[in-house]
């Protein structure tokens, strides 16, 4: 889990990051407004369901030296 800007924690796998639908234990991936249909269900951190197939390449980020992760937007 990453903090996000707004405040939220988002779930990273495989470089891919997914932000949780409501109070759910449903995240979904972050590009999902472009019609990306990734998701994954956690349930006590431990993931119970995933379809990790996604239409564009993954966000880049970098780990700043206090542990911080930055987006890079092209």
């Amino acid at each position: 889990m990453i903090p996000s800007q707004r405040g939220k924690n988002l779930l990273m796998l495989d470089n891919y990051t997914f932000s949780q639908m409501k109070l759910t234990h449903n995240f979904y991936c972050s590009k999902k407004d472009s019609g990306c249909k990734a998701r994954v269900k956690l349930f006590n951190g431990s993931i119970l369901k995933k379809f990790t197939e996604h239409n564009h390449p993954p966000p880049k980020y970098v780990v700043t030296p206090n542990g911080f992760y930055v987006k890079i937007r092209n």
